[in-house]
Parts: structure tokens; sequence; C-alpha cells
């Protein structure tokens, strides 16, 4: 039990708070509120360079001016997603920090924090699914980014300790809730999670181990002709066949897609206000994009449209790298933000993704961790406290 005595410990479920709050309140009070209180206790870990805090100051005032002109009628707490951002750079870097100086403890104290969190989540989700999509504390759109975070911590540090049988029963039980869970996102945190087991095993990815381990995987499916579709995670049907480019007969939430590739005035989208679009694209139970970058377009604009295409490419160049590098405990970590990042794209307003944003914004700080050639100490240093 003397983890608990760690500071790296309670840091790691702070983190999560800081990442999972969200639109979540008690009796209409938004608890992000309380959330701001977090920075006081962790005022030793967090440190920020000069640039970085006025890089994060700047960009969140930004985006508080925006959020509050928006004239959201859905949720009245809406522009308090900026908090999450500003606190998820915050805890994200002091995380960083922490594995930049102790790589293999600091992974080691986040799996001691969210092995056990994860396994309440499994229990309380299979015992209280009643239907085909399961609830537990979050709806079924965030539950899955939780067990896949949690796994790919989790799961990560077992594996990469060589504790392959407790990585394995731990993955299968996972992947047996994220199939009851529903949401079709979850299999994007199957396949990120089986990436990052695979790439611990191979210690680095090639074309060459990484084209047979997806035709084993593929094979089963495939050539054996299995048919998934009666779970919901592995059933498209609903989205339809789109036989033309109309926008309005497609599946609700391509609409936006299919406007902005196919209609003539396909920028007039781009800056608009929710209430135009909701008289563009709304059907009952879509009343927002359920996509970061397609969020960040209509609302915010032309910013916004270069947030999300700065984003986009720096998440193209942190995943190359993640697949470049030797497996080592920040390596694992930048696999559970992918799994976070990819849920953006498949649900959540900014409320459920501004975190994310900002935990990726830390990230893009601190890709040089990738490049020896430009950092060769804090490389060397992870490479030789993950063995």
């Amino acid at each position: 039990m003397s983890f608990l005595l760690s500071r790296t410990y309670w840091l790691s479920l702070a983190f999560f708070l800081v990442l999972f709050i969200g639109n979540a309140n008690i009796f209409g009070f938004p608890l992000i509120l309380l959330a701001l209180s977090l920075p006081i206790f962790f005022a030793l870990e967090i440190k920020l360079s000069f640039i970085q805090l006025l890089f994060i100051l700047i960009l969140t005032s930004i985006f508080t001016y925006k959020s509050f002109n928006l004239e959201e009628v859905y949720n009245p707490f809406y522009p308090l997603w900026v908090i999450s951002f500003f606190l998820a750079f915050l805890f994200t870097n002091a995380i960083i920090d922490k594995l930049r100086e102790y790589p293999l403890e600091t992974l080691r104290m986040m799996a001691f924090a969210f092995i056990p969190i994860l396994l309440i989540f499994l229990l309380g989700i299979f015992l209280s699914q009643v239907d085909e999509r399961a609830l537990f504390i979050f709806g079924p759109n965030m539950l899955y980014r939780v067990v896949g975070f949690f796994l790919a911590i989790g799961g990560g540090y077992l594996f990469f300790k060589g504790m392959r049988f407790s990585a394995l029963i731990l993955s299968l039980l996972s992947y047996y809730i994220l199939i009851l869970i529903g949401s079709r996102g979850g299999l994007v945190v199957m396949l990120i999670t089986l990436l990052l087991f695979f790439h611990i095993y191979n210690k680095r990815i090639t074309f060459f181990n990484l084209s047979l381990g997806a035709a084993l995987l593929s094979f089963p499916i495939f050539f054996l002709n299995i048919d998934l579709s009666f779970f919901r995670i592995f059933n498209f049907q609903s989205f339809g066949a789109i036989e033309d480019t109309d926008y309005v007969g497609a599946y609700s939430r391509l609409r936006p897609f299919l406007f902005l590739l196919f209609e003539q005035d396909r920028f007039s989208i781009i800056g608009i206000t929710h209430e135009e679009f909701l008289n563009i694209f709304s059907i009952p139970g879509y009343l927002y994009p359920h996509n970061m970058f397609l969020e960040l377009a209509i609302y915010y604009g032309w910013l916004g449209v270069f947030i999300a295409l700065i984003t986009f490419y720096k998440i193209i160049e942190l995943f190359l790298l993640t697949l470049k590098t030797r497996t080592n405990p920040f390596v694992i970590f930048c696999y559970s933000l992918l799994v976070l990042f990819l849920g953006t794209m498949f649900s959540g307003d900014m409320g459920d993704n501004g975190a994310i944003l900002g935990a990726i914004f830390a990230v893009f700080w601190h890709l040089k961790i990738f490049k020896n050639s430009i950092d060769k100490n804090s490389l060397l240093k992870l490479n030789n406290n993950s063995a």
C-alpha cells in the first residue's frame, strides 16, 4: 500500500478526473468548477515554461470568448469546456514531466491507480447492462473511452513488465465489456490497444510484422465468414447505403461531412450558430456534430478550421513517431491518448472532448522526446528506464 504515499499516484487520479469530468454535475452544479482547485494541490508538479503558459492562456481566452458567443441552447454550461481544456493541458504536461524523469515508476503508479478502477467499471457495466447498450456512471458514448484509456495504461504496463497472462485476461474482459457497451467507437479502442500490445511484443513496428499481424487478425473473420452483426458494435446497417450525395437522407452523423464534400455552398456552415446547425442537420437525438473537428469548424469558424488542421497534422506526426519508436512508458502513454483522441471523432461535444484537445496539445509540446537527434538524453533515459 506504499503507492498511496506517492504523489504520482494521486496526480494520476487527478489526471483521470480532469480528462473525464466533462459535463458532469450534481444538482445542476458543474463539477468542473470544483476541479479548478486541483492545480493548488499539485502546484509542485505543474511546471510550464513561459511560452507554454502564454500559449495556453491565449488559446483558452480565445476559446472562452468564442464559446460565450455561440448562442448555445442545449447546454447552458457548454462554455465551461474551456476549463477542461486548460486543466488537461496542465496535468498532461505534469504527467509527461514525471514520465521523462521517472518513466517506469510513473507508468507503474498510473497502472496502480487505473487498474482497480477499470475492474470496478467492468463489474459495474456487466451488472448494469440491460439492453444493447450498457451504462455505468458514464453514458455509452463516453464509457468505451474510459475503458480503452484504462486498458491502454493498465494492460500496457502489465504487458510491458512481462505479466502477459494478466494483461491477456484484463484485455479479454475489457473487449467483452466494450461489446456490451455497444458504441462503435469501441472497435477503434480494440484496434489501438491491440496495436499497442503488438508493439510491446515486437519492441518496434515494421511494415512486415504489422502486415503479418493484420493478416492473422483478419483471417478468422473474413475467411471463416464469421457474422458478428448481431452485436451492435459490429453492426453498421443503420448507416445505410449512400447511393447519392444528398446529405438530407443520409445517416445523421454523416450529414455534415456530406454537406462539406458535395454541396456547392459547402463553406456556408463554417462558423454558424448552434441554432443554424439544428435547422440544417438536426433530427431527434442529434443535437451537435459528434465530431471534434466538425464542431470546431462549424461553431468556431476559420479559427476552428485552423486548429483542426494543425491538430490533424500533429496527430499524424504523433502516430507515426509512436509506431517508429521502441516501446517505452512514454509510448504507452501516447497510445492511451490516441485512444481518447480517436473517440472524439465518433462522439461527444466539446464538454466531453475539450479536455482531450488540451491533453493532445500538451503532448505536441513534447514530441521531441521521440526525436533523438534533438533530445538524445531524454530518449536514452526513457529507454534505459524501460528495460
